[in-house]
């Protein structure tokens, strides 16, 4: 049994009753087009999902992803407000970049600083409260910046969370690429 199937008990039947539209497969013939549609598309996205009668916060680091993400959003006019963690260890700590971020982009900012939280404290209650299993240690930022949007009344927030892996946005994502590169396997 399928999703979208329907199956029939007075014989064996099948029968599908929704399909995925496949598009047609765009030809491009240059990776400036490739550039240009994504910056389109994103452009597009942002202002859609950017509308709202609620104060807007962004979930802003140093990287890549989020720094695209709220460039967007200052594009739009919109009134945005940058959420940035900082974090104890200066190694891990990015607020002074994301700080320069906002300024640059002329939004409003606010930065929380966890210096006396202690990751294991918390740690049950960001288990309960997600929805899936996350392994990686930025999900205890990302809950005291959600739990910090919330009680300052900020209802919609845009984070990039992932999008740092797709664009290769750290240091460690940079090297990952080379050594998984195209002989990764070796």
């Amino acid at each position: 049994h399928q999703p979208r199937e329907i199956h029939s008990l007075d014989f064996f039947h099948i029968e599908s009753y929704w399909s995925i539209p496949h598009p047609p497969v765009a030809k491009v013939s240059s990776i400036n087009e490739i550039d240009e549609e994504f910056d389109y598309v994103f452009r597009q996205v942002i202002h859609q999902w950017a509308r709202s009668d609620v104060p807007v916060a962004v979930f802003l680091s140093s990287g890549i992803d989020s720094t695209a993400i709220a460039a967007g959003l200052a594009q739009t006019g919109s009134n945005v407000t940058a959420l940035t963690i900082k974090m104890p260890h200066a190694g891990m700590d990015e607020s002074e970049h994301a700080l320069q971020t906002s300024r640059q982009l002329s939004l409003q900012s606010e930065t929380i600083d966890i210096e006396e939280i202690q990751p294991l404290d918390i740690l049950d209650m960001i288990v309960y409260h997600a929805d899936l299993p996350v392994i990686h240690s930025s999900i205890v930022g990302t809950w005291w910046l959600c739990k910090h949007a919330r009680t300052h009344g900020f209802k919609v927030a845009f984070t990039g969370d992932g999008g740092d892996e797709i664009f290769a946005g750290y240091p460690t994502h940079q090297a990952n690429a080379l050594i998984d590169g195209p002989f990764g396997f070796l």
